[in-house]
Parts: C-alpha cells; structure tokens; sequence
C-alpha cells in the first residue's frame, strides 16, 4: 500500500469518526469522548480545534495540498471544504432541540482548520501546486 493510499483511508476513516461525534452530540449520547472533555478547561473548545485541525490536516495531505487560486490568493482545496462543510453543519445546530449554535464553537473549527491548514504547509514546505 502507497502513502498516500494510507492517508487517503486514514482521512475517510476520521471523517467517519468525526460524523459519529456530530451524530452523537446531535441525540444526546453519552459518550466518554464527551465526559473528559469537562474536566479540561474549555474543552469543548479544545476539541473543536483538535478534531478539525487533525481532519483539514489529513484531508489536504490526502488531496496532496492541492489548491486553487481565489482573487488572487491561493487556498487549499481541503481547508475549502472542510470550511464550508463544517460551517453549514455548526449553522445547521439552529434547527435542532438539543443542539444550539455557538460562535465559540466555529471560532475553535476555523482555528482547528488554521493550524490543520499551517502543518500541510509546512509538511510540504513547497509552492502549492493548483489544479
């Protein structure tokens, strides 16, 4: 098995694990997951940036940090997605009892998907090819 093949299952595999999560949070269960992420100071927010850090990391790895150019301004074809994906479904919390929409929430995402976003840059530490 390739690398990238690896990383390419790695990436669907967290973003399966990551629609479990959100699936979870959305019925309420009471999930370990859950339960340590209250004794961490801020550790809702904590995880927001940890989970959407690790998947915008894995998913632009996965993609080979392809991007496309935006007004002039080159941005990864993984952190695209994952930012607007993960902002619809932050968004979608408005419609659902037990869920509420938190601004705090989405600020821990977009930094998660910022430091994911830094690391590819890094890991790759060459001229983003666009395609």
């Amino acid at each position: 098995m390739s690398k990238n093949t690896f990383i390419q299952i790695a990436a669907i595999l967290f973003t399966l694990f990551l629609v479990f999560i959100i699936y979870c949070a959305n019925i309420k269960a009471d999930l370990i997951f859950f339960r340590l992420l209250k004794y961490i100071p801020f550790g809702d927010k904590v995880g927001h940036t940890v989970l959407l850090g690790t998947l915008t990391f894995l998913v632009n790895w996965a993609m080979q940090a392809r991007t496309f150019i935006f007004r002039k301004f080159q941005i990864l074809t993984g952190s695209y997605i994952v930012f607007i994906l993960i902002t619809l479904e932050e968004i979608s919390q408005n419609w659902l009892d037990n869920r509420t929409f938190d601004l705090f929430d989405l600020g821990g995402n977009y930094l998660g998907i910022s430091l994911g976003s830094y690391a590819i840059y890094r890991l790759f530490k060459k001229p983003f090819q666009t395609k």
